[in-house]
């Protein structure tokens, strides 16, 4: 589906992302790699495909982080799940912190191929 997109589909996420989804790339999950989003359940902690809820509080959600592995790869209860949450941040990292990160970035910006 993603090696060979309908013309009229619209893809908003970055390439690597995507490149990594077709296996591509190799990357590990980034806990924490995007802010934690605040609604009226309270702050949401970082994985909400594995539903792992909501702190009441900012401070209850980062002692409870403290307490966890937060390093790129820590996380391997979550190894082949593939969400964006964890995966496009590092693909988003990997873009701007690597010259062969930026060139496949660039090059499937500007031809449109993944």
């Amino acid at each position: 589906m993603l090696s060979n997109p309908k013309k009229r589909w619209k893809f908003n996420q970055s390439p690597l992302f995507y490149n990594f989804l077709m296996g591509k790339w190799d990357f590990e999950c980034t806990p924490w790699g995007k802010s934690p989003p605040t609604n009226m359940f309270g702050w949401q902690r970082p994985c909400y495909l594995l539903q792992e809820g909501y702190a009441a509080t900012f401070k209850e959600l980062m002692r409870r982080r403290a307490g966890r592995a937060t390093a790129t790869g820590a996380a391997t209860r979550v190894q082949g799940l593939h969400g964006h949450c964890g995966y496009e941040p590092t693909a988003v990292n990997t873009t701007f912190t690597s010259w062969k990160g930026f060139k496949a970035t660039v090059e499937a910006t500007l031809t449109g191929r993944l």
